[in-house]
C-alpha cells in the first residue's frame, strides 16, 4: 500500500485503511500494554547481619562470614516460587551448613542444600515440613544435651534428607540452589555447574506463594564444628 500524505504509519507496516458511514478513517497500529512480573535480585556480603532477621540462635559476623550458631531468614522474599539462593564460600570446616528456600516466616517448612564436610563434602537436600521442628532442645534436656547430642533441634526434628551426592568443594566457590518451579525440582550447583544432587518434589507438598518464598542460612548446626561459612549471599528470582 502507498504511503498516504500526513498519515503516520507504525514500523514497516502501513496502516490498515477503514470504511463506514462517514467515510474513509485510518486504524493506527498501537504498542500492547504488557504487565511484567517484578523479579528480585538482592545480595549481602556479610558486613553486619542489618539485611537479616534472626529466627533462631546466635549468629555472628566473624572476619566478614557469616558465622555463631542460628537460622537467619533474609529479610525480602522473592517474587516467585521459582528462586535461588547462593553462597561464596569463605571457609570450610567440618559440620553443616543449609541455604534455605521456599520457607515460610518462620522456617517451619521449607528446602534446603546442605553442604556436610566430614572425610568428604557432600550436598544433600533437606525437607522441613512440620510446626514441631522450632521444638528447642535447651526446653527439651537442657544446654548440655544441645551441645552434645541435637544442638539445633529447629533442623534435626522433622526434617528429611534427600539425595546425598559428594561433591569437590574450595574457597571461593559459589554454592546454590534452586528451586524450579516449572519441573518441581530442587537443583544444586558449583559455580553454575549442576552437581548431580537434585530431587523432584510433589507441588503441594509444602505450600508455595507470597509468604512462603523466604531465603536463608542455617550455620553452626553441627555442635562445636562450623561447617562451612559463606562470605556472601545472593537471593534471587531465576
Amino acid at each position: 500500500m502507498p504511503k498516504i500524505p500526513g498519515i503516520p504509519t507504525t514500523g514497516n507496516r502501513a496502516p490498515q485503511l477503514v470504511t463506514g458511514s462517514k467515510g474513509v478513517g485510518v486504524l493506527v497500529n498501537t504498542a500492547t500494554e504488557m504487565t511484567v512480573m517484578p523479579k528480585l535480585s538482592a545480595s549481602d556480603d556479610f558486613t553486619n547481619l542489618s539485611k537479616w532477621v534472626t529466627v533462631y540462635g546466635t549468629p555472628t559476623i566473624t572476619s566478614g562470614m557469616l558465622a555463631g550458631t542460628g537460622v537467619v531468614r533474609y529479610k525480602n522474599q522473592a517474587f516467585t516460587d521459582s528462586m535461588q539462593a547462593s553462597g561464596v564460600v569463605g571457609s570450610i570446616g567440618t559440620g553443616k551448613t543449609r541455604l534455605i528456600i521456599c520457607a515460610d516466616e518462620s522456617v517451619l517448612r521449607y528446602y534446603a542444600l546442605e553442604v556436610s564436610r566430614g572425610l568428604t563434602t557432600t550436598f544433600s537436600i533437606i525437607k522441613g515440613n512440620s510446626a514441631s521442628s522450632v521444638e528447642s532442645s535447651t526446653g527439651l534436656i537442657g544446654a548440655l544435651f544441645s551441645l552434645f547430642f541435637s544442638l539445633f533441634s529447629i533442623f534435626s526434628e522433622s526434617t528429611t534428607k534427600f539425595d546425598t551426592t559428594t561433591v569437590t568443594l574450595n574457597v571461593s566457590d559459589e554454592v546454590s540452589v534452586w528451586y524450579d518451579r516449572a519441573t518441581s525440582t530442587i537443583r544444586t550447583y558449583i559455580n553454575g555447574v549442576p552437581t548431580g544432587c537434585s530431587l523432584e518434589v510433589e507441588r503441594s507438598e509444602i505450600p508455595h506463594g507470597p509468604g512462603f518464598r523466604w531465603g536463608g542460612v542455617a550455620q553452626g548446626i553441627t555442635a562445636l564444628n562450623p561447617g562451612v561459612r559463606f562470605t556472601s549471599y545472593t537471593l534471587e528470582d531465576v
